[in-house]
């Protein structure tokens, strides 16, 4: 059996920011640039696509995550900050 090394995660972590929709749509796009399969979720739903969540007809969202499983990599937006 060969060895692998397993890669340490790593983020970072900014300050608080409002993001619109068109934000939204810009970051799930790059997403989806690396990864088919595009995990979005909300403080109270999960949705397949930008599609859906616009049909939540949403003032605003408190929490969202973005995530893509190969390579994993997730953004986490909440109200104290984001954290890639």
């Amino acid at each position: 059996m060969k060895l692998k090394k397993i890669t340490k995660a790593h983020g970072e972590r900014i300050g608080p920011v409002k993001l619109y929709l068109d934000d939204i749509e810009a970051i799930v796009a790059v997403f989806s640039e690396v990864s088919s399969e595009t995990k979005i979720t909300t403080d109270e739903y999960a949705v397949e696509s930008i599609d859906q969540l616009k049909q939540l007809k949403r003032e605003y969202f408190n929490e969202m995550h973005i995530s893509i499983s190969d390579p994993y990599v997730s953004l986490s937006l909440e109200p104290d900050g984001i954290w890639l």
